[in-house]
């Protein structure tokens, strides 16, 4: 990654920083790579980073509470993204991040670069021009599309529901019909979320229901439902 610190003194952002700051950077770089139609973040996850995509394309898509997919943007070679997290610990994404075309991104995760612009106002003032950018296209679908709060609003009914026993357990009694209805969207998006909860090692799944392992995990995405 020797060609890092030319690349981060083309972009606005981190051109506003010294060259030292930049090669510390460039240092911190966690560099990854994608293959055409390869996942790069899932919504709903916790994604603190910020990121700057040095080849290829990513499609930002979102799904509404009706099982439809659409997409936000496209991000192109130069351009920044970063998760909700890096501004607000624990929230989840709002879009799903997945390779256009084989591309090369490089991540920094907010513990290790906010203390660097926190010293650099011209690189605070250009990272609040591009959130206020962002806004441009992503207020319309926020204020439109009920995506963001399914999987907070399905770990509250789980927090509920698991509060009446020991164990952590759900009662099989709660069909995913009933979770769907509950939480405004369709029976297939609350099977997506569960194998989601169940992979990031929130809840275990089995035949007679399921048991909530991680309160703590649900509590933090029940917040942004």
């Amino acid at each position: 990654m020797a060609h890092l610190p030319e690349l981060l003194a083309r972009n606005p952002l981190f051109a506003a920083l010294g060259s030292s700051d930049r090669h510390d950077l460039a240092r911190q770089a966690v560099g990854r790579s994608y293959l055409q139609g390869e996942l790069v973040v899932e919504s709903g996850d916790v994604w603190p980073y910020l990121m700057l995509l040095e080849d290829g394309s990513l499609l930002a898509t979102a799904e509404t509470a009706a099982g439809e997919r659409f997409v936000l943007t496209t991000l192109e070679a130069g351009d920044l993204f970063w998760g909700q997290a890096f501004f607000r610990e624990g929230a989840p994404m709002v879009a799903r991040l997945v390779a256009r075309e084989a591309s090369t991104l490089y991540l920094w995760p907010r513990e290790g670069l906010l203390p660097i612009l926190l010293e650099s106002p011209a690189a605070l003032w250009e990272l609040a021009r591009l959130a206020a950018g962002r806004l441009e296209w992503a207020g319309p679908v926020l204020d439109g599309a009920d995506f963001q709060p399914t999987a907070g609003r399905l770990a509250r009914l789980l927090l509920s529901r698991s509060a009446r026993s020991e164990d952590g357990s759900v009662s099989g009694d709660l069909t995913v019909d009933e979770m769907a209805s509950w939480a405004r969207t369709t029976s297939a998006i609350v099977c997506r979320i569960l194998y989601r909860f169940s992979d990031q090692g929130l809840i275990r799944l089995a035949r007679a229901g399921l048991c909530v392992l991680d309160r703590d995990g649900l509590a933090r995405l029940a917040q942004w439902g």
